[in-house]
């Protein structure tokens, strides 16, 4: 036979044990409250200045030059079949010449589709993922160049922005 007295106990343990359960809970959650309040805060890393050029590439200092450089082919379209080809023909050369890393990977197959349109297939190493395509064009469409702020093909840069057509939808 079990002692009264240790019915009596187990007895008010289990009356008790939602309670006892209960404060240990919130004792736990205020631990971890005052531990996450007292913890040191991260420091961030430094910021970068302006001056830090040691973490610009070359090829990064560049980037708004060759834009502006883009900007400055003249590369309209009228309509489906109205442009002229100079500025095309131009602006493949300007593409091969600023870009020969593309031109020259083992990974890049370049093509020339239509005489005027650039097809670059790039081969992952994972074949069992799928495939992504990237478009984009170079042509823009005529300007009222009395409505521009700076001359639409002079590709100038002002204040640290690019001005001409297509800097922002099609030339980059």
């Amino acid at each position: 036979m079990i002692p009264v007295r240790t019915i009596r106990f187990f007895r008010l343990l289990l009356w008790r044990l939602p309670s006892l359960i209960f404060c240990f809970l919130v004792g736990l959650l205020c631990v971890a409250v005052i531990r996450a309040l007292l913890a040191p805060k991260p420091v961030p890393p430094p910021l970068c200045k302006e001056t830090d050029e040691d973490f610009i590439s070359e090829s990064a200092r560049n980037v708004s030059t060759r834009l502006a450089r883009a900007l400055r082919i003249r590369t309209i379209t009228r309509g489906q079949s109205d442009y002229d080809t100079e500025p095309l023909i131009e602006f493949h050369s300007f593409i091969k010449q600023s870009f020969p890393h593309v031109y020259s990977s083992p990974l890049v197959t370049a093509e020339t589709v239509s005489n005027h349109s650039f097809l670059f297939t790039v081969r992952g190493s994972n074949p069992s993922l799928l495939p992504y395509m990237l478009c984009a064009h170079f042509d823009v469409v005529p300007v009222v160049e009395k409505k521009w702020r700076h001359p639409p093909f002079d590709g100038k840069i002002v204040d640290g922005e690019i001005w001409g057509r297509g800097a922002i939808d099609a030339k980059q």
